[in-house]
């Protein structure tokens, strides 16, 4: 939530609980409310980097290859 900016933080209660009211407010948010377009932005930019990475080629492809390799030797 705080890092990518994919989500909302549900608030919990002066007793530490969370309300039917504030999960209510949070779903609001994230699919009508004016943040919902930036939510929905950048999860489709975490979607589409997290693809580049576990393609052929890509860093964690590469990262994986170069484990195994480690390992064959």
């Amino acid at each position: 939530m705080d890092l990518w900016k994919i989500g909302v933080r549900v608030e919990a209660n002066e007793d530490g609980l969370v309300s039917k009211e504030e999960i209510e407010g949070c779903i609001l948010a994230v699919m009508e409310g004016n943040r919902c377009k930036e939510i929905k932005s950048n999860a489709e930019t975490l979607k589409n980097l997290v693809k580049e990475t576990i393609e052929d080629g890509g860093s964690s492809s590469r990262n994986i290859d170069e484990f195994v390799d480690e390992l064959k030797n």
